[in-house]
């Protein structure tokens, strides 16, 4: 004889089993760790690689990749931490913008603010342009030879895409450019150029009237062996307010005429330079 009181004492036990794998206020399923999110971020006029997405209060930030798309995970020994924080989406360029995430004991809380409930920012986060930047040499290229004496010109042309945008550029005076980076393309080999010893810098208002400063420099100065070369201008965009700590995050001394200035997300068209 089946003794029906027993077989329904195992199935409700099942049942309670099942349940304990979701979440009782919530019809989501819990899937594991939640100290990661993901998302996707677009630019208006580039390609999206290179975008920083930072978190506030954390001191964490990762870069988008080809596509856009970033993950972001939190740091460990934040088991204590919760509350409501912003997501920043930055490249120099561009208007930064933010998406508001919530967090509880050092995890994402997923369906909640501005992340779905796999974990994923809501939507695509869209920047939008304000400065144009574009960068030229002449010569192209230079054949190297015993004693050549060529000289070679940078010139970089702003362009506001707004009413207006404010450069700053350090080590120079009105009319020129302070310094340049050089950077070898296949080696990654660093060269810093720098035209006046002094410590004054340059301010310009940038309208959409193009405004173009140049650096000139005789090519002998360098020695550059035979390669191709990257031309980065040394020059600091004064247009937004910048959360407190997002710089920082990203290297000691991106702002300064340093190799660490390579790493700030900047979206402009480089010159490229060859000694044949």
């Amino acid at each position: 004889m089946i003794d029906f009181k027993k077989h329904s004492f195992i199935v409700f036990i099942s049942v309670l089993f099942f349940s304990c794998d979701s979440n009782p206020f919530s019809s989501n399923v819990i899937s594991g760790n939640r100290d990661t999110i993901s998302g996707r971020v677009e630019l208006s006029g580039d390609e999206p690689e290179g975008v920083y997405i930072w978190l506030e209060s954390f001191g964490v930030g990762t870069f988008s990749g080809q596509n856009g798309d970033f993950k972001l995970t939190l740091p460990p020994g934040n088991a204590e931490t919760s509350g409501t924080f912003n997501l920043y989406f930055f490249v120099a360029n561009y208007a930064i913008d933010s998406a508001r995430v919530a967090i509880n004991n050092g995890e994402f809380i997923f369906g909640d603010q501005e992340i779905d409930s796999n974990g994923r920012l809501i939507g695509t986060k869209k920047l939008d342009k304000f400065l144009e930047i574009v960068t030229t040499v002449l010569p192209e290229n230079v054949v190297t030879a015993p004693n050549v004496r060529e000289n070679v010109k940078i010139s970089v042309d702003f362009t506001s895409l707004i009413d207006s945008t404010t450069i700053v550029i350090p080590r120079s005076v009105p009319g020129l450019l302070g310094g340049v980076f050089i950077e070898n393309i296949e080696t990654g080999e660093l060269y810093l150029y720098s035209s006046l010893p002094v410590t004054t810098s340059t301010t310009l208002i940038v309208g959409k009237v193009k405004i173009t400063r140049s650096l000139t420099f005789e090519f002998i100065t360098l020695n550059l062996p035979r390669a191709q070369y990257r031309f980065v201008p040394y020059f600091l965009i004064f247009h937004q307010q910048i959360p407190g700590g997002l710089i920082e995050s990203i290297g000691q001394n991106t702002l300064a005429f340093a190799p660490n200035f390579l790493k700030l997300p900047l979206k402009k068209q480089d010159a490229i330079f060859e000694v044949k």
